[in-house]
C-alpha cells in the first residue's frame, strides 16, 4: 500500500538524509545550519577600517578658578586697612576651534582609537579691585586681565560606536598655548603696568558626543578641560593662582569619510 503524506520534512530531516546519502558533505551541512557564524578573515566586518573627520564649533568658555585669586586681592586691601574694598571679576566668554583627525576601528568591535588635531582662541579671564580710605585719603585700584588665549592640541581618543548614529569619545590632550597678561595698578593718580607675554604645554581630558543623522553629517559637543599653568602674575599685587582651569565647551558640526 502507497501512503501520502502532507507534511513537509523540516530542512534538518532533508539535511540529515541527504549526509546519509552522501549527497552533501559537513561543510555544506554546517553552512546550512549555522548561517549566523562569525565573519571570516577577509570578511568586510573584519580587519582595520579608518575614517576621517573635520569639525568646527562655537560656544562659551570659563576659567573655573578666578574667584580665588579676586578673593586674595580684596583681601589684600582689606589687611591693608582699606574699609571699603569692591571686586569685580570675568571669567566667562566665548571661545571657537576647529580641526582635523583620523579614528581606525578593528574588526567589528565598538571601540577604536583616534589621533585628532585641533586650534582655537578663547578670550581670557580678567579680575579688578577697587579700594578708598579717607583718613588719610587713599584710593587704590589694581586691574589684570589675559588677552585671547591661541592655543593647538593634539588628542589621542577612544571612539566607541552606539548604533550607526551615536559617537562617544573620551580624550586625552596636550594642548600648546599663547596669551598677554597684562596688570596695572593706580595709587592716588600714580600707575605702573606692566604686558607679560604667557605661555605653555599642558596636559588635558576632553569628552566629544556626536549624532549622526546621515552618513557623513553629525552634531554634537565637544568638553575640554585644560590647566593652564602660569605662575607668575604682571604685579605682585594682583594674585592669580597658579594654574589657570580652562573648561572649553562647543556645539560643533563634523564630516566624516568612512573607508
Amino acid at each position: 500500500m502507497i501512503c501520502s503524506h502532507d507534511r513537509t520534512m523540516s530542512p534538518r530531516v532533508l539535511i540529515a538524509v541527504a549526509m546519509s546519502l552522501g549527497l552533501i558533505g559537513p561543510a555544506s551541512a554546517s553552512a546550512q545550519t549555522a548561517p549566523n557564524a562569525a565573519p571570516r578573515p577577509g570578511s568586510p566586518d573584519s580587519g582595520v577600517h579608518v575614517s576621517a573627520v573635520i569639525f568646527g564649533g562655537i560656544g562659551p568658555s570659563k576659567f573655573n578658578n578666578v574667584d580665588k585669586g579676586l578673593q586674595a586681592l580684596e583681601a589684600r586691601y582689606t589687611s591693608s586697612g582699606f574699609p571699603t574694598v569692591s571686586g569685580s571679576m570675568t571669567n566667562v566668554a566665548g571661545a571657537g576651534h576647529g580641526g582635523g583627525g583620523v579614528m581606525f576601528s578593528f574588526g567589528g568591535s565598538p571601540v577604536g582609537v583616534s589621533v585628532t588635531g585641533r586650534a582655537g582662541n578663547d578670550t581670557g579671564p580678567a579680575m579688578s579691585a577697587l579700594a578708598t580710605r579717607t583718613a588719610p585719603p587713599v584710593s587704590a585700584h589694581t586691574g589684570s586681565e589675559y588677552d585671547h588665549f591661541h592655543f593647538i592640541g593634539v588628542s589621542i581618543g577612544a571612539p566607541i560606536n552606539i548604533g550607526h548614529a551615536v559617537l562617544v569619545e573620551p580624550m586625552l590632550d596636550l594642548t600648546k598655548w599663547s596669551t598677554t597678561n597684562t596688570t596695572f595698578e593706580n595709587v592716588n593718580g600714580v600707575s605702573s603696568t606692566i604686558a607679560t607675554d604667557r605661555s605653555g604645554t599642558d596636559p588635558g581630558f576632553g569628552l566629544r558626543a556626536a549624532w549622526f543623522p546621515t552618513h557623513m553629517i553629525g552634531f554634537g559637543y565637544d568638553l575640554h578641560i585644560i590647566k593652564l599653568n602660569d605662575v607668575a602674575p604682571g604685579l605682585a599685587s594682583a594674585p592669580w593662582q597658579a594654574f589657570l582651569e580652562d573648561t572649553q565647551s562647543y556645539f560643533s558640526v563634523y564630516l566624516r569619510w568612512k573607508r
